[in-house]
């Protein structure tokens, strides 16, 4: 990412804003490493709040003069016959994109809701996908593009109690998700856990309240307050899962 933000870091110099393509939780976790000591204005934004994939953006308008909308376009994926349509999944609509040769940095999200895809992308990309876009497994599919995302992001956080044995990221990962311990391991080996943002390699990390844990193919907790002790000595947390 290095050489990409110092581009980024140019064209904002040269009076204009800078963005990037969609990153992913690891690349954004880089840029934020790469932009660590530099003094220009940036932010990340994907589409809606707490979006998985997002488009960092250099400069703002104190320091421009003048405000730029993050070029983003939402489209909205239906089935033709709902009756006769697959039961579809995120994997389904991300491959049919992918077989269209598009670049994945050029997509965001794909939130899902009531078998019906709305799916983030670059607004370049946005003609290209609603022309050849027309079938998603075996299913004939409609494209509409759509001014903003409807009422569907916000999802109110499930309130869980776990027995831990500690406050490791790995023990409340298994418990959260009722994993098994390699299964846990391969989530940090194969670099899937975010805490507050950034990329976690160590599973024995000691997590504290308010801690964000972000596992791709899973789900996002907060960490909250413990609450006792259990009869064999666990420790009694409350965490928040989205």
């Amino acid at each position: 990412m290095a050489s990409e933000i110092k581009d980024l870091i140019g064209k904002f110099e040269g009076g204009k804003y800078a963005f990037s393509e969609f990153l992913g939780l690891s690349e954004t976790d880089e840029s934020l490493r790469e932009l660590r000591g530099q003094t220009v204005p940036f932010e990340f934004y994907g589409g809606y709040e707490d979006a998985e994939r997002t488009i960092l953006r250099i400069g703002n308008e104190d320091s421009l003069g003048y405000d730029a909308k993050y070029p983003i376009s939402y489209i909205k994926v239906s089935p033709k016959n709902k009756k006769f349509s697959d039961a579809l999944t995120h994997r389904d609509f991300l491959g049919s994109l992918m077989n269209l040769g598009i670049n994945r940095n050029t997509i965001g999200d794909i939130i899902l809701k009531d078998n019906v895809g709305y799916v983030i992308c670059l607004e370049h990309m946005a003609a290209y996908i609603m022309e050849n876009l027309t079938r998603v497994k075996h299913t004939t599919v409609v494209c509409e593009k759509i001014p903003e995302l409807p009422d569907i992001t916000e999802k109110e956080p499930e309130e869980l109690f776990l027995l831990v044995p500690s406050f490791r990221a790995d023990a409340i990962i298994s418990k959260a998700w009722n994993l098994s311990r390699s299964t846990t391991s391969e989530l940090f080996s194969l670099g899937k856990v975010f805490l507050d943002g950034r990329q976690l390699l160590s599973p024995g990390q000691t997590l504290r309240e308010n801690s964000v844990l972000s596992v791709r193919g899973f789900g996002r907790l907060t960490v909250g307050e413990e609450t006792g002790l259990s009869k064999k000595g666990k420790i009694k947390l409350k965490v928040y899962v989205k």
